[in-house]
Parts: structure tokens; C-alpha cells; sequence
């Protein structure tokens, strides 16, 4: 018996042995950063989210592109832990309710419901979880920032009429036409309308009554206040070149013959500088804000001590 009962202890020794030999590879350690430390638990975690998200959309991670993502969700931790680490020296916190508000602000920005966020997020491959540590994570930043580099986030006025003076076209909404249109039907020779127009028998207008069975039809074939780029390629091509009062030969669009009569062109407005200085100035402010932390960050990086122990991603 107690050659029976000491096996039997022998073999859950072995058991017990193997287990905490798993749990150990399992949870060894794969980077350290500083005084902080990234974990394997840690990391499959993190994978365990893709491999999930992937087999709900229906994909198959081939291990090639398992060992890629890997490799850039361990980088993606270590960032992670750094601005934690430096979030943590200077006081800065993220709490859910920090979260709550720039959702809620983001909602209000876009009018969105949250099924309308949520179907967003969804098309995106995100759950609103992912969205939240994303958001998190901005916040943090964008403290940090404000903590460490805000006197040098300045833009200033000369910089942003720069701006706005080099992308004019951003604020214009282009040249308009008015013109008129004769789109005839198959049973109408075109070269004899355009004739009659021509000869004086009637006006472009009477002849667009009369035949066309196009926009405009009833009203002389006017569509006004047009912008120039808005029309598709074809309609383009043909007022390529023409003047206010000259029309086009008949031009084969959308498989139809159609003669347009270009009557007015109007230069496209241009929205004020100081209607826009607002709304760019934070878009400059935020490239601005980005911009400074992405060289604070790498310095940071830089300075820390970061030590790669699996091999798969440096390590020795």
C-alpha cells in the first residue's frame, strides 16, 4: 500500500511539476520596460481579441501574418506601458467618465445615435471597447501634451493664412455654368435640329421644348448654377473650350446625341478667411500636437530601457 501511495504522490508530483513548468513559459516575461514588465499572459491576451474578432468576420490568420501581428501588438504594449509609466509620474489620469464626455461630445459633433456609433465601429471592425481604449489612450496624449509641450503648440496668424492661401481651392466651390441642354431621343436627327437652330427657325430654348427629352425639358432645357467639376467627365469634355453663348456640336452622352449651350459662367465664391480661421486652427493645433508628441515620445523612447527577452522580437 505504501508502495501504491508514494507512486501516486510520486505521479501528481510530476502533474503538478509539468503544470507549473506550463504556467511558467506561459507567463514568462517578454519585454521589460524600465521598471515595468510585459508578460506572455499578457500578450495572449491582446491576440486572443484578434483571433476572435478574425473568426467572427469569417478570416483565417495564416501564422505568417500571426507572427506580424504578434510582433506589432508587443511594440503596440511596450508604447502602451511607456506612456503609462509616464502618465503615472506626472499625475495623469483617464477615467471613464474622461472617456464618457468624448463620446458624447463626438456623438453630438456627428449627430449620432449609438446604434449609428456602433455600426460605425462595426464597419471599422471595432466593439465600442476597442474604441474606448482607443479614446483613452488620446486623452492621455493629449494631456501629456498639454503637461509637457503646451507653450510649444502655437500657431500662429501668419502661419494659418499660409495655410488657407495655399489651399484656396479647399474653401471655393468652383467655377458655375448655367447651360441648356437638348438631349434627343432616336428618332430625332440631330444634325437637323442643330440646322434649324442655326438657320434661325427657332431658338435653343424652343428646339429644348420641343425635342429634348432631357433636364431641363419644359423650361428651354435650363439647369443652372452647376459646379463645373461636379458634372461627370463626359459633360465636361464636351464645355471644354467653349464660351458663354456658344454651344457644342451633337455629342454622344450616356448613349443619347446632346447638344449644350453654355449661357453663363460665374467664378466659383470663396468662403472668408476669417469664417474658416476657427475650424483651422484646430486641425493645425492638432497636427501641431501631434507632431510634438510623436518627437517627445520617440525621445522618450529612446531614453527608456527596454529589454526584449523572446526572441521572436529581438530578444536573445
Amino acid at each position: 500500500m505504501r508502495k501504491i501511495a508514494a507512486l501516486t504522490i510520486g505521479i501528481l508530483l510530476i502533474f503538478a511539476s509539468a503544470a507549473m513548468a506550463e504556467e511558467y513559459v506561459f507567463d514568462r516575461i517578454l519585454v521589460k520596460v524600465n521598471d515595468g514588465i510585459i508578460t506572455e499572459s499578457d500578450l495572449q491576451m491582446k491576440l486572443k481579441n484578434v483571433k476572435e474578432k478574425a473568426k467572427e468576420q469569417g478570416k483565417e490568420i495564416t501564422p505568417e501574418a500571426m507572427e506580424q501581428i504578434r510582433a506589432k501588438i508587443l511594440d503596440k504594449m511596450v508604447e502602451d506601458l511607456l506612456l503609462d509609466m509616464e502618465a503615472q509620474t506626472y499625475g495623469i489620469t483617464v477615467d471613464d467618465e474622461d472617456v464618457d464626455e468624448e463620446i458624447a461630445y463626438i456623438k453630438s459633433q456627428r449627430n449620432l445615435s449609438d446604434e449609428q456609433l456602433l455600426e460605425i465601429l462595426s464597419q471599422d471592425g471595432l466593439t465600442i471597447a476597442d474604441f474606448r481604449d482607443q479614446l483613452r489612450d488620446s486623452i492621455k496624449k493629449n494631456r501629456i501634451v498639454n503637461h509637457m509641450v503646451h507653450n510649444k503648440v502655437l500657431v500662429t496668424d501668419t502661419e494659418l493664412k499660409q495655410e488657407y492661401e495655399q489651399n484656396i481651392d479647399q474653401y471655393s466651390t468652383g467655377e458655375m455654368v448655367d447651360i441648356s441642354v437638348i438631349v434627343l431621343p432616336v428618332d430625332v436627327a440631330s444634325e437637323e435640329v442643330l440646322k434649324r437652330i442655326n438657320d434661325g427657325e427657332m431658338t435653343f430654348a424652343e428646339a429644348a421644348d420641343k425635342y429634348s427629352v432631357g433636364p431641363g425639358a419644359g423650361d428651354g432645357g435650363k439647369v443652372n448654377d452647376v459646379m463645373r467639376q461636379a458634372l461627370a467627365q463626359e459633360w465636361q469634355d464636351a464645355l471644354k473650350g467653349l464660351e458663354p453663348g456658344q454651344m457644342t456640336d451633337p455629342t454622344l452622352i450616356g448613349g443619347k446625341e446632346t447638344i449644350i449651350l453654355l449661357r453663363k459662367v460665374k467664378p466659383g465664391e470663396v468662403t472668408p478667411f476669417k469664417e474658416v480661421k476657427d475650424k483651422l486652427l484646430k486641425r493645425m493645433m492638432a497636427e501641431r500636437r501631434k507632431e510634438i508628441f510623436e518627437e517627445y515620445f520617440e525621445e522618450l523612447h529612446e531614453k527608456a530601457v527596454i529589454t526584449y527577452m523572446d526572441k521572436n522580437n529581438g530578444g536573445e
